[in-house]
């Protein structure tokens, strides 16, 4: 699985005018809900989904789909192989080590429209998370997911197998759809020989790029093992290189050795993902050319303001008041009652789970 490799460009100067949750009236000094300024005076922040370039989602979709990642074993793991975005801390097998709900939204809500070339693809799979009520349901959004504890369906199996259009790799307990598009319209989950996503056998080895009629553009990889497999470049925010595939604007894709994790390369997030195939590739958000720093906290790695008030990791962020929580969001704090959400606030959890809306008390 190619990964993303993303630059946030200029467009992340705004962030911090992104911080007002969207269909939500900022309080005006004495009470009201929602989502407001530091100290409740509320009226500062412009609504992230009426910036130009656009946000991934909107704020309350994005504080919603936070809400189910903290519940879905697997689920960041997903989004990180489906579109490069590290919104969780994972250790070498995927499962979450911790998850701060702050961090989660600021980057949902960041505005990347200009800077993603998939941007309108990734956006829908984030919107389709965004609107499930379980957790099968928000992984079968994404192109490639990680099984839920309880997902029979590798009982007594080992290596891989095909289940309809799933291919399942069990002992990693990963779930690719074949007939996603992000692999081509004609992909399915072969099981004949090795089960595989693939188009059909070939017999020339190699890389090469096409393009469909919409645009879209592919890379078109003939395996040693005889396979054609396809994936699009464009929805995991890369281009195509002839001989080489999905790759950035160098023709070439970082290579890393430590899954899922997320360091600062330079002036850039980077976060690795080597599962898949091919598989030693890191995905790149480039704070520099935001006018932001890469700031490592944890075991976590985001871009930041230079003059940002908050931090995510600050102590006073995450908490619960009643049923509001504070977050910092593009480095200003603010509060979102999650009743808002039909959900109440949840404190945080021994596993390293922050405070967060939550549906499960």
């Amino acid at each position: 699985m190619r990964v993303a490799v993303l630059s946030l460009g200029a467009s992340l100067a705004c962030a911090a005018a992104c911080t007002v949750f969207d269909g939500l009236e900022p309080a005006t000094g004495g009470g009201g809900s929602g989502a407001t300024g530091d100290g409740g005076e509320g009226g500062a922040f412009a609504s992230c989904a009426t910036q130009s370039p656009a946000c991934v989602l909107p704020e309350l979709e994005a504080a919603r789909l936070c809400a189910r990642l903290a519940s879905c074993e697997g689920l960041a793991a997903g989004l990180a192989l489906s579109t490069g975005l590290p919104l969780a801390e994972l250790d070498t097998d995927g499962a979450q080590l911790g998850f701060n709900y702050s961090a989660c939204v600021d980057w949902l809500t960041a505005p990347l429209e200009a800077a993603h070339t998939g941007f309108a693809s990734v956006s829908t799979a984030l919107n389709c998370v965004s609107a499930t009520s379980d957790c099968t349901s928000a992984g079968a959004c994404l192109p490639t997911t990680l099984m839920e504890p309880d997902d029979p369906r590798c009982d007594g199996v080992t290596g891989s197998v095909c289940a309809g259009q799933d291919l399942l790799e069990c002992e990693e307990r990963e779930i690719t759809a074949c007939d996603h598009p992000s692999f081509g319209i004609a992909t399915e989950c072969d099981g004949a020989l090795a089960p595989t996503c693939r188009v059909g056998p070939c017999s020339d080895p190699g890389t090469r790029c096409d393009v469909d009629g919409a645009g879209v553009e592919y890379a078109v990889e003939c395996s040693e093992a005889g396979d054609e497999l396809v994936m699009s470049c464009s929805s995991h925010g890369l281009e195509c290189t002839e001989g080489v595939g999905c790759s950035d604007d160098s023709g070439a894709a970082p290579s890393c050795t430590t899954p899922f994790a997320q360091r600062c390369r330079g002036a850039s997030v980077a976060t690795c993902t080597t599962r898949g195939e091919p598989s030693d590739l890191e995905a790149l958000i480039d704070c520099e050319a935001g006018g932001l720093v890469c700031v490592e906290e944890g075991l976590s790695a985001r871009c930041a303001r230079t003059d940002a008030a908050c931090s995510p990791y600050d102590a006073g962020i995450n908490v619960c008041e009643g049923s509001s929580i504070a977050l910092c969001l593009g480095g200003e704090r603010v509060v979102l009652d999650c009743a808002d959400l039909g959900m109440a606030c949840a404190n945080g959890r021994a596993d390293g789970t922050s405070g967060r809306c939550s549906w499960e008390l």
